[in-house]
């Protein structure tokens, strides 16, 4: 197996034209012989394999050591590198991790947030021992500021008097002593967490351990300086319950699946994740037989065969808490003479699989566990679908405001299901492909929880209180086999019950935020709910406001990302030239919040990217470029009003009132009583809707700087009647002298009536 580079570097990216949430990423070359890529992998919790993760890239060498990967933005990561030989062999449980690291933009203003405060550290109760129960506070802006916290350990050992602490803090004041990283809590709204080991080293009871909890901001800015103003504190952790030795509690709900897009050679063992507060690991066990009994296979806790196991040290595969799905190649096959062989996995082979969990002092159940099976598929070759969903019924969902019915269907069997097409119409079929039918089924996983919530029809559009609906549902495999004719259709009728909301009792999803992608897609960012009832998020996006997502356009739904991304190539009315309005709302599993704020994200400007977070009209919105221009032809054109009026309208010997005029359109109320009242300009007269004959034009004369103009305006001059306002041509000569791009104006004729000469010197 090929060894993981060496070493690596990750931050947050300052290339130019980098968006929120891209991340650089650089490391040593691979050194195998037959290297032949490197994979990269992003997870959102601690560990140490990568496991059950999919790739977020596989690069050759010829696409060098460096690349960006663009992740969720402000989210906490930590990237695992591995590298694959020619064969395809990688070693998952070999990684090189960097991290942790968060993908953010802006700018590193160079400052930590500013220590937690409170802290306190004591033995954790009511345990077997080897925990501490370390907790604390921060001050409410340093939340904002806060990215992640790292609890840090250093190891006393046995210590019999306070002093002996005191000196050690004052050490690692100085330097003389170093922190360990025990745990990192992703989480900055968190007060407390239970720490059981410094490094990999499990803590052992009735030795003392030296504690501190420091803040990190998103460019993992952060105050080290332990014993000084960052606070540490002493604990000793105790075994509480003596012969207790209980065991995590064994799971529930095991499933296994034939491993998609293979010949055969494996399957997929899915299960949810451990609740025990003193988890160790998993070990997956696959055999030819079903077995529920694996006493025989372990020795004081730890397995003794040499394979068809498979241990896992991450008890959760991600922060959103989602099952984790394992693959296995290999499987446990007794014999009649008492040996066990351990065999590859082959098409057509069932395999049987179970879980054990165990906790930190080895504690387990090896007994009545659930058994999973299914077939490995040779998906290359597979024509084969899966069998029609046959037994399924709808009735109205209850409560509800009519927009919804509620669906159910007994599971396929097949062990390569993948999904589950849901089709909706309003008149009767049998088949798929109909154009009145439409082509945008409901897709819901393999793990289906049942009812399922249908509330739009394939055409896109929602249900209608009183219309009938027609349901069917596709099995579909791996390879993407179903049967799309002879299907088993069911009906029901979404009744009004005169309730506007039935998902009110959700909370509104906080922390919305929207950004262009790639000047076309617009990425779609929230905060996750902390109701655990929600399963699902849906995005909406219009025009307009809205507060009603049946006014809006169905985006899409997502079950654990916190994170969406609307593409313009499925949503062909999204144009970058207008701003759009986008809502996210929590699903559970009976009903969906309709009522939402939606925030606005505006048009993209000149290639740059508008990032809404609030509702409403502000400033910068108003401010459009267009806007701008023209309200600063209207300021112009006011402005030259004014000069004109003032130009032929008065008279004066005054030199003073000359160059104000001249300089800014200015008045010098004494010089001006002293001219009587400004003459009025007769009403023009039109024949036949055409404009006046031009009046005569003014002698041109010449200008070179402002106060030249000032001295020749002083000059005495001949009355002559006030003007109009300038005429479009006008305003084009000035526009053109702004050069503000665009056609050239057309030229002023010669006898346009107005002397122009005194724009030259205002401009």
């Amino acid at each position: 197996m090929p060894r993981p580079p060496a070493a690596g570097n990750a931050a947050p990216s300052d290339l130019a034209g980098a968006k929120d949430g891209d991340l650089d990423v650089e490391w040593t070359p691979c050194t195998a012989m037959d290297h032949a890529s490197t994979r990269l992998y992003a997870s959102t919790v601690e560990r140490t394999d990568v496991l059950g993760l999919a790739p977020k890239a596989d690069l050759p060498p010829t696409e060098g050591n460096s690349t960006v990967l663009s992740l969720v933005p402000g989210k906490v990561y930590w990237i695992g590198l591995t590298c694959v030989d020619d064969a395809g062999q990688e070693n998952k449980s070999d990684v090189l991790f960097l991290g942790p690291v968060v993908p953010t933009g802006g700018l590193n203003d160079g400052v930590a947030p500013p220590p937690v405060v409170n802290l306190s550290a004591v033995d954790a109760p009511d345990d077997e021992g080897g925990r501490l129960l370390v907790s604390w506070n921060q001050p409410q802006d340093v939340v904002t500021d806060c990215a992640f916290l790292t609890v840090w350990l250093h190891e006393l050992g046995v210590v019999d008097d306070d002093a002996t602490v005191e000196d050690a803090i004052e050490d690692l004041s100085a330097g003389l002593l170093a922190m360990e990283e025990s745990k990192v809590v992703t989480d900055c709204a968190a007060t407390s967490t239970v720490v059981s080991d410094i490094g990999d080293r499990p803590l052992v009871d009735g030795r003392t351990y030296l504690v501190s909890v420091t803040s990190h901001d998103a460019w993992l800015n952060v105050d080290l300086d332990f014993g000084g103003s960052v606070a540490v504190v002493d604990a000793v952790p105790f075994r509480n319950l003596v012969d207790s030795e209980v065991p995590p509690d064994r799971l529930a709900g095991l499933q296994a699946f034939d491993h998609p897009d293979d010949d055969g050679s494996s399957i997929d063992v899915e299960f949810p994740t451990s609740v025990a507060d003193d988890f160790s690991h998993y070990i997956v066990w696959t055999f030819t037989e079903s077995i529920d009994d694996v006493s025989a296979y372990v020795t004081d806790g730890v397995p003794n065969v040499d394979g068809g196991f498979l241990r896992l040290n991450t008890q959760l595969i991600d922060t959103d808490g989602r099952a984790i799905v394992l693959p296995m190649s290999e499987a446990l096959q007794p014999s009649a003479s008492s040996s066990i062989d351990v065999v590859p996995i082959e098409a057509g082979m069932t395999v049987y699989a179970v879980v054990t969990v165990h906790d930190l002092d080895g504690n387990v159940h090896l007994d009545g566990l659930d058994v999973a099976s299914a077939m490995a598929v040779d998906n290359l070759a597979d024509t084969e679908a899966p069998p029609r969903i046959t037994e399924l019924s709808a009735t109205d969902r209850p409560n509800d405001d009519g927009r919804a019915v509620l669906l159910e269907f007994l599971p396929s069997t097949a062990s390569d299901i993948d999904a589950y097409h849901i089709y909706v119409g309003v008149r009767s079929f049998d088949a798929i492909g109909g154009a009145s039918l439409g082509s945008q089924p409901m897709v819901i996983d393999r793990d289906v929880t049942l009812p399922v919530v249908v509330d739009r029809r394939s055409d896109g559009a929602a249900l209608t209180p009183g219309q009938e609906v027609v349901i069917a549902v596709l099995a579909v495999d791996s390879a993407g086999n179903a049967h799309t004719d002879g299907l088993t259709t069911t009906r029901a009728t979404p009744i009004d019950n005169g309730v506007s909301d039935p998902g009110a009792y959700l909370d509104p999803i906080l922390g919305t935020t929207v950004a262009w992608v790639d000047n076309t897609d617009i990425l779609v960012a929230w905060e996750h709910t902390t109701d655990a009832s929600v399963n699902a998020y849906r995005i909406y996006y219009a025009p307009t406001s809205f507060v009603d997502v049946g006014d809006a356009t169905f985006a899409g739904e997502v079950k654990a990302s916190n994170s969406f991304r609307i593409e313009a190539s499925m949503h062909t009315d999204l144009i970058n030239s207008s701003g759009w309005y986008i809502a996210v709302t929590p699903v559970d599993d009976a009903f969906e919040r309709l009522s939402v704020e939606p925030v606005y994200l505006g048009p993209l400007a000149g290639g740059s990217e508008t990032v809404g977070e609030e509702e409403g009209t502000d400033l910068a919105t108003l401010l459009t470029s267009p806007n701008a221009l023209i309200a600063g032809l209207v300021a112009v054109a006011a402005l030259l009003a004014l000069l004109v009026l003032r130009r032929g309208g008065s008279r004066s010997d005054e030199k003073a009132y000359g160059l104000q005029e001249a300089t800014w359109g200015l008045e010098d109320a004494p010089a001006m009583d002293a001219f009587g009242p400004i003459p009025t300009l007769a009403p023009v007269q039109t024949i036949g809707g055409s404009a006046p004959p031009p009046m005569a034009a003014q002698p041109a004369t010449p200008s070179v700087d402002l106060y030249a103009s000032a001295q020749r305006l002083s000059a005495p001059r001949v009355d002559m009647p006030v003007q109009p306002a300038p005429s479009s041509a006008a305003m084009n000569d000035v526009l053109a002298g702004l050069d503000l791009g665009g056609p050239a104006p057309p030229t002023t004729p010669a006898n346009s009536g107005v002397d122009t000469s005194f724009l030259d010197d205002l401009l």
